[in-house]
């Protein structure tokens, strides 16, 4: 009987691609944001294949059909990972040479997971790699590390590499796992295509810094307790726009000298640094020497102190820090968590003339009088930092008077209509205003809270946080 239907007598191709459309499902909101709208329904798939041989053939010869943006396929429980390994190993076949996504992310603690050979002979396929665990690290995790192969990535753009999810308060793994003895090697140099690159490892896990085609990458978030590695891969990243690196201070042997000549990143918009440190020494400041970012505009810098070591003093990075903003004119996000003292950063405002947003927090010395917010007060009389517009402060002390705060705050804050200009003698107007100490203030805590009253009630976003018997309290 099917013989003689007349959809049997369509060509090949032109039946191909009925089969294709009438597999399209609905989209819903769900399949648009996991970017599967384009995938076939395998209910469709499975009736429309079995109608008769001449459309077998057609739908084994359509790689639409049988593709899938992710995969392997998941699923919870070890009970169901060969037959999933199965259905994957099928798609994988019948949609070649079609791309697809190779992810990782077993959220339960039963899920094995398996980068079956089939899937690593196909990585000329992956459009992206993706092991990012959700639930304790397991042996089965560690197994996929270590099977990564080094070549053949033709058409992958992205990596994304964190088995960070599920770690203890120290930052470290926290169960019992047999790490090879030859350590773990990433290496993604054979990659033409990649841009984007995500690393994040705990530190103690014998995971060698990774090779990756640096010169090529656009975003770059590296995890990894090798500062000197970290700074050479940061500096070969000539064509980032984003960078993110989470380190640790140098070891003495490896410290880079100060003679080094810097390097020109002329793409990159934001950069965020953060560096563990336990005992004096440079700490960002070699990051700051080498880099040189004219168009960067969200700059993040972050000292994470071990506060059990006693003896020593973070060594504040002014002079450096002052030295690179004055090759990065166009910051306009400034995040500052103890690289400076408290006394220290107008002089950094000064070198950020189009600063509209600054976080300050954990200086190394505190505010211990009125002059802080006096000096911080004079800046808007010098037509210093005049689109500064957001400020967060977090543990800067509270060694000030409520009449310091209100003519800091008053310098750039006025009452005015909305649709008045928000810049008045080329200063624009405060929009938030935030501090946060952990520790009671010395002022009298009812005269501020009516202080910030009025200029809420003036339109000003402003709160004042301190702690009580162990709480947060906001004022």
């Amino acid at each position: 009987m099917s013989g003689v239907c007349g959809i049997n007598q369509l060509p090949f191709e032109l039946l191909s691609q009925i089969l294709v459309m009438a597999t399209r499902g609905p989209i819903t909101l769900s399949e648009i944001s996991f970017s599967r709208c384009y995938e076939p329904l395998p209910s469709h798939v499975n009736q429309l294949h079995s109608v008769c041989s001449y459309w077998r053939d057609v739908a084994l010869q359509t790689p639409e059909l049988w593709h899938r943006q992710i995969l392997p396929i998941s699923g919870f429980g070890i009970h169901l990972s060969g037959c999933l390994a199965e259905k994957s190993g099928m798609y994988l076949e019948r949609s070649a040479p079609l791309p697809f996504k190779v992810v990782i992310s077993p959220f339960n603690n039963d899920e094995e997971v398996i980068l079956s050979p089939a899937l690593l002979a196909a990585r000329d396929r992956w459009s992206s790699l993706v092991v990012e665990p959700y639930r304790r690290l397991r042996q089965s995790d560690i197994q996929v590390l270590s099977e990564l192969p080094i070549d053949g990535f033709r058409k992958l753009g992205k990596v994304v590499i964190d088995i960070t999810k599920e770690l203890d308060r120290d930052g470290r793994v926290g169960v019992l796992v047999r790490w090879p003895e030859d350590g773990i090697t990433l290496d993604f140099r054979d990659a033409p295509q990649l841009r984007d690159f995500i690393l994040r490892v705990p530190w103690e896990a014998p995971i060698a810094f990774p090779e990756a085609p640096w010169a090529q990458l656009v975003e770059v978030t590296v995890s990894h307790p090798s500062a000197q590695s970290c700074l050479e891969a940061v500096v070969a990243c000539i064509k980032a726009t984003s960078i993110s690196i989470d380190t640790s201070q140098w070891a003495e042997s490896a410290h880079p000298g100060p003679t080094e000549t810097s390097v020109l990143l002329p793409l990159l918009d934001t950069l965020e640094l953060r560096i563990d440190i336990w005992s004096t020494g440079e700490h960002l400041a070699p990051f700051l020497r080498r880099i040189r970012a004219p168009k960067l505009k969200r700059l993040t810098l972050r000292h994470r102190i071990d506060l059990n070591r006693e003896g020593w003093t973070a060594r504040p990075a002014i002079q450096t820090l002052e030295t690179f903003l004055q090759h990065a004119p166009e910051v306009e996000q400034l995040v500052l968590s103890c690289p400076i003292d408290v006394h220290e950063l107008p002089f950094v405002l000064i070198k950020t003339p189009n600063i509209t947003t600054l976080q300050f927090s954990n200086p190394p010395t505190t505010v211990e009088d009125d002059g802080f917010f006096e000096d911080m007060q004079s800046l808007a009389a010098q037509m210093i930092a005049p689109k500064l517009t957001e400020i967060e402060m977090f543990n800067i002390g509270d060694m000030f008077s409520e009449r310091a705060f209100e003519g800091f705050v008053r310098s750039r804050w006025w009452l005015a209509p909305s649709w008045v200009s928000p810049e008045v003698g080329g200063i624009s107007r405060l929009k938030k205003v935030i501090i946060r100490n952990p520790w009671q203030p010395d002022f009298d805590l009812a005269e501020f809270a009516r202080l910030l009253c009025l200029l809420r009630a003036e339109g000003l976003v402003t709160s004042y946080h301190t702690q009580r018997s162990g709480h947060w309290e906001y004022i």
